[in-house]
């Protein structure tokens, strides 16, 4: 038996077929609210790096740009800032649609594993995992109506959202919340 490729099995989560690439106009796209809450660099094309931005005013955007069925980028905002400056007609996309709005800030997130990222950028995908983590909890109690709402209850939910999420960055909740405070300090 073969294991399926990581690739196929993102794709299939995310509904996506082989193949399943379309155009789109990069001035119908908009950027997703959350990335500049996050990463706060989806507004100026000044800091892309400018190997990059001649790179793609050449070549166009060569990998596919994440849309939701809204226009919103979840994946490429810097290919799309360079599209636009570019002047390009066109650039590649792939449209998702999510379950709801927590799979769809959850997807941002992960698309932005690989980059390099500022400690105050980790704590913000802290804080936002941290946030997922929470309303998931919520969810969860509220489809469960068997449970009495106790602060016990919820002081337990609030030590695992924090556990969740710390783990999802491989690292601590303590060192993830010294970070969170430093950042609002």
């Amino acid at each position: 038996m073969s294991r399926s490729d990581p690739a196929e099995v993102i794709q299939g989560r995310l509904g996506w077929e082989s193949g399943d690439i379309s155009e789109a106009d990069p001035s119908n796209l908009k950027p997703h609210p959350k990335n500049a809450e996050i990463y706060g660099d989806t507004d100026d094309v000044d800091d892309l790096d400018a190997t990059f931005k001649e790179s793609v005013a050449e070549k166009g955007v060569l990998e596919p740009l994440v849309v939701t069925n809204g226009k919103e980028i979840i994946s490429g905002h810097r290919r799309w800032l360079a599209a636009r400056d570019a002047d390009l007609d066109s650039v590649p996309v792939r449209y998702s649609e999510f379950d709801d709005d927590l799979a769809e800030r959850e997807a941002l997130i992960e698309f932005n594993r690989q980059r390099e990222k500022t400690p105050g950028q980790i704590v913000n995908e802290f804080e936002e995992v941290l946030e997922i983590e929470k309303q998931r909890a919520k969810q969860t109690q509220g489809e469960r109506s068997d449970l009495s709402e106790t602060s016990r209850s919820n002081e337990r939910e609030v030590k695992d959202s924090y556990e969740d999420a710390a783990e999802s960055f491989d690292v601590s909740a303590s060192s993830l919340k010294r970070g969170k405070k430093v950042k609002d300090k």
